[in-house]
């Protein structure tokens, strides 16, 4: 019963551990490259090896004009 216990604790701290290496990237503006472009945020994201990631969309009001 203690194995399992530690077991399960060793399984939950990974996972807990794995899970917050994840960031969000932004897009910030409708340029079609830089920083906070959709193009770059695509580019770093299949640049990196977390596969939990996102791409945020912020100021949404002015993406849309």
């Amino acid at each position: 019963m203690k194995k399992r216990r530690v077991f399960l604790l060793m399984l939950f701290a990974l996972l807990s551990w794995n899970s917050s290496n994840a960031k969000s990237i932004d897009v910030t503006n409708t340029s079609s490259g830089g920083d906070g472009s959709l193009p770059s945020a695509v580019d770093q994201l299949n640049a990196s090896p977390e596969p939990s990631n996102t791409i945020t969309f912020q100021h949404l009001e002015l993406i849309r004009k």
